[in-house]
């Protein structure tokens, strides 16, 4: 199955059934974005074990998107449309969650080989999005593994599936606002 052709529903059906080993999963969560839109989450995943968590209950958003659609040559266009999105989704208090980092899947993967991509990274990270990636080295071509999933945030891997907590054990998953 190549990946990053399949419809939105289907990838999504495949990361959250096996991220669900790990993590509680709650689907199409509905918010209200700080201009009063009400918007809806993909997911909002919460560990199943938090006890080596630096924050104690952390809620990571996730947002998928259909890249089937996105142009076949890299365009910014679709992704920076797709960024802006799920920084909206950032600052949208989402119904038994609050405030959480959203995390889209795959997005950085392709943004990353395009010159300055780690400082796009960053920026994002900075207000609050970061990627869930399938880290397999042929990653558009082939499904993910438990294994092969990690969030990433600032350019560092708070959770892997195969190395568990990383950054996720000294960094808080709360968002910070203003002075950063």
């Amino acid at each position: 199955m190549n990946i990053s052709k399949s419809n939105e529903r289907c990838v999504s059906d495949t990361v959250l059934g096996m991220l669900s080993r790990e993590f509680e999963v709650r689907e199409q969560v509905p918010g209200r974005h700080f201009s009063g839109k009400k918007l809806r989450i993909d997911a909002i995943v919460t560990p199943r074990d938090s006890s080596e968590w630096k924050t104690e209950r952390p809620m990571l958003g996730i947002e998928f998107k259909d890249q089937s659609a996105f142009s076949d040559s890299f365009n910014f266009k679709d992704y920076s449309a797709w960024m802006a999105q799920c920084i909206d989704y950032a600052n949208t208090e989402w119904e038994g969650a609050g405030i959480v980092y959203v995390f889209a899947y795959g997005c950085f993967n392709a943004v990353n080989n395009v010159k300055g991509g780690w400082m796009l990274e960053r920026l994002c990270g900075r207000l609050g999005v970061g990627s869930l990636i399938n880290a397999r080295q042929n990653y558009d071509q082939l499904p993910p593994c438990l294994a092969s999933l990690r969030f990433m945030l600032n350019g560092d891997c708070i959770w892997s599936g195969m190395d568990g907590l990383k950054k996720g054990r000294h960094w808080s998953m709360h968002r910070k606002f203003g002075s950063r």
